[in-house]
């Protein structure tokens, strides 16, 4: 029985994992500072590089084997 209790104790006793309710924030996280404009600097910086994906590309070439140089074809 006493066992029993103390299995009780150490579960309710025991270290809780972290809490969805409370995100941690990543360790390269800007914090807004007094102007308010550090959080909009991360999230340009982390988004820059995908800007030229973003942007309309040109015709697809056709694949596959060309037509040949000469007049035969091949």
């Amino acid at each position: 029985m006493w066992l029993v209790a103390l299995m009780l104790v150490v579960l309710v006793a025991g270290p809780q994992p972290a809490s969805a309710a409370r995100p941690l924030r990543p360790a390269g996280w800007n914090g807004p500072n007094i102007d308010g404009e550090g959080h909009a600097a991360g999230v340009v910086d982390k988004y820059a590089p995908l800007l030229l994906s973003m942007l309309p590309r040109g015709p697809v070439t056709p694949s596959g084997p060309s037509g040949g140089t000469n007049g035969d074809g091949n």
